[in-house]
């Protein structure tokens, strides 16, 4: 979790919340799927098997889980939450249980 955190905390730092994407994450048995807010386009489809490893940062808005995308490669994705990562985390934990 501390790789992730450090992750979380540079990215923060690097931007403004004014560039970043709106989206909206949707938790089904076997599936996340990040689409834009605005244009509903799919920006991520991640079926829960591949998750990697998830949590929820320092700051309790902030999330972030890692999925593998190829054999041997990792994508990590980082999602600001309002008013906090809590029923997305829980969200996704139940799904891995499934």
């Amino acid at each position: 979790m501390d790789v992730i955190n450090a992750a979380l905390e540079a990215a923060l730092a690097t931007g403004t919340k004014e560039h970043w994407t709106p989206i909206v994450v949707n938790v089904a048995p076997a599936t996340l799927t990040i689409t834009h807010q605005q244009t509903e386009a799919v920006l991520c489809e991640c079926r829960v098997r591949f998750l990697s490893f998830m949590g929820v940062g320092r700051d309790v808005r902030s999330f972030a889980f890692i999925m593998a995308s190829a054999p041997g490669a990792f994508r990590c994705h980082m999602v600001w939450c309002e008013p906090n990562a809590a029923g997305l985390s829980e969200a996704l934990q139940a799904a891995c249980m499934v």
